[in-house]
Formats: C-alpha cells, sequence, structure tokens
C-alpha cells in the first residue's frame, strides 16, 4: 500500500485548479475569435461576445465549484484513511500505543 501524502493531494487540487482557468480562458478566446470571424454588423458583434463571455464564466463557476467539491471530499477522505491508518497503526502496536518508540525504518 503506498502511503497517502497531503502535499501531494494539495499539488493535484492546485493542479486541477489551473487546468480549470486555462479551460475557461481557452473558451472565451475561442468563441471571441469565432464571433469575430463571423460576418455581422459591430453592435451585434459586440452583444454576441458579451453574451458569449457571461456563458463561459458562469460554465467556468460551475466547472470550478464541482472541481472544488471534488478536490475537497478527496482531501477529506484522505485526512479519515491517514487517522485511521496512525490509529491502526497504533493499536497494532506492543502495549496497544503504551510503550517507547518504535523503529518503522523501511531498511
Amino acid at each position: 500500500m503506498q502511503p497517502h501524502n497531503d502535499s501531494a493531494i494539495g499539488t493535484v487540487a492546485a493542479g486541477a485548479g489551473l487546468f480549470v482557468a486555462g479551460a475557461a480562458v481557452g473558451m472565451a478566446l475561442g468563441a471571441a475569435l469565432g464571433l469575430l470571424f463571423a460576418p455581422k454588423p459591430g453592435r451585434e458583434l459586440r452583444h454576441q461576445v458579451s453574451e458569449s463571455a457571461a456563458r463561459v464564466k458562469r460554465k467556468a463557476a460551475e466547472v470550478y465549484d464541482g472541481a472544488s467539491h471534488t478536490v475537497g471530499d478527496v482531501m477529506a477522505r484522505t485526512r479519515h484513511a491517514v487517522h485511521a491508518g496512525r490509529e491502526a497503526f497504533s493499536d497494532a502496536r506492543p502495549g496497544n500505543g503504551q510503550s517507547g518508540p518504535v523503529d518503522v525504518s523501511l531498511s
């Protein structure tokens, strides 16, 4: 079994946040470029760009909220698993954790 590492999960969470931000920026740029190259009058184009930007902003917020909730859930479950593992290790020690230090070196 591999040990759980809170800093590794934090790194995954940061990567997820960067991905969401990059996806939102990419969607906004793609929508804006698509609208700019479409043959439309200026006022209609500006209105369409504004609506598209608002949709992208809402979608990005939804994606971010979902990712944030998922990462928070994974972090909570990981902390719970680490706590349970520490308790199981402590209970398995001679004297139920009441004895002195135990050598747990991996070599």
